[in-house]
């Protein structure tokens, strides 16, 4: 597979049911675009984590997804909503808490960054891309 040139994807969402169908094709199809296969459903799971959080936490369903690939090695997916509050790990019970506690465990970083506007939560996972059958 060549590599693909587009390292970035960013689209607004509006998260509901059918939404979290088509951004979790969408994140996986970019995976594999970009050659990294293994990630996909891992990428794609925290993506789905961090989606529901949204009208959750922040009595909105409206944010933006951003997919990047600023390295040959590693993606950078982030989550930006409008909320000021902090996201935040915290123990999980029957209402929830464990989104946060599986991004923790499946991305190599993770973090929320303030924004003029909300907040960025973002993750990285690394590995190294699929390369070309001889």
């Amino acid at each position: 597979m060549a590599e693909a040139q587009i390292t970035r994807y960013k689209q607004q969402v509006v998260v509901d049911q059918w939404t979290l169908v088509r951004v979790r094709r969408l994140v996986r199809t970019h995976m594999y675009w970009w050659g990294f296969a293994p990630l996909a459903e891992d990428v794609a799971q925290c993506v789905h984590e961090l989606l529901i959080n949204v009208p959750k936490h922040t009595g909105s369903s409206w944010c933006t997804l951003s997919l990047e690939r600023p390295r040959r090695t590693h993606v950078r997916i982030t989550v930006s909503d409008t909320s000021r509050e902090p996201a935040a790990i915290r123990e999980p019970d029957e209402h929830g808490g464990r989104g946060l506690l599986l991004v923790h465990g499946l991305a190599d970083a993770w973090g929320v960054t303030p924004t003029s506007t909300g907040k960025d939560v973002w993750f990285e996972m690394r590995v190294a891309p699929l390369r070309e059958a001889a």
